[in-house]
């Protein structure tokens, strides 16, 4: 089905004639209750577990949250706005609060450089690889 974008820089998506799962985007409720779950499962279970195992479980399920917070900006229309910034506000990461994700993001969509290496606004290369300069090139 076709997409269109808002003036607020949301997906609009039309009404779906699938079911009512669907309509409500009942997967991404199921993904919020599936991260905080289990990272509070693995945080209370934290001391008992090796760091080995600790670690990557954190790391996965962090991605996972910022996959959703960047869900929440774009995709997730069923919910209004401000239940979906609810629903993504913690900071799990401990790092990155949802609102100054959300105003970087959106900033980068209205950057004409747009998935330009290094000129891109969330373009790492330039965290990554500072002693390169402009990315290596010459």
């Amino acid at each position: 089905m076709a997409s269109a974008i808002s003036s607020r820089g949301d997906l609009q998506r039309p009404q779906s004639t699938q079911g009512w799962w669907r309509r409500i985007e009942l997967p991404n409720w199921i993904v919020a209750i599936a991260i905080y779950g289990s990272w509070a499962v693995l945080v209370l279970h934290a001391r008992a577990l090796p760091w080995y195992v600790v670690m990557p479980l954190a790391a996965y399920i962090l991605a996972w949250h910022f996959s959703l917070q960047h869900e929440a900006i774009h995709g997730w229309l069923s919910a209004p706005r401000w239940l979906r910034a609810a629903v993504v506000w913690p900071p799990i990461g401990g790092w990155l609060p949802f609102e100054i994700y959300r105003r970087s993001h959106s900033q980068h969509h209205r950057d004409t450089n747009l998935t330009v290496p290094v000129a891109d606004s969330l373009d790492l290369t330039l965290v990554v690889l500072p002693s390169f300069g402009s990315g290596g090139r010459k």
